[in-house]
């Protein structure tokens, strides 16, 4: 996850279908989640509001 300047806030290796993300010490604005699977690099903007 990259926040909007693209520096890494959080990096996690799953192996699972679904994960979730604490984002308790996470400032509301706009991230990237990038998801590397074996079809390819995935990216989302996702909006953190509190």
């Amino acid at each position: 996850m990259l926040n909007s300047i693209g520096q890494v806030v959080y990096k996690q290796f799953v192996g699972a279908n679904q994960h979730a993300i604490n984002i308790d010490n996470l400032n509301p604005g706009f991230y990237f989640v990038q998801i590397l699977t074996s079809k390819g690099l995935n990216t989302r903007k996702v909006q953190v509001v509190k």
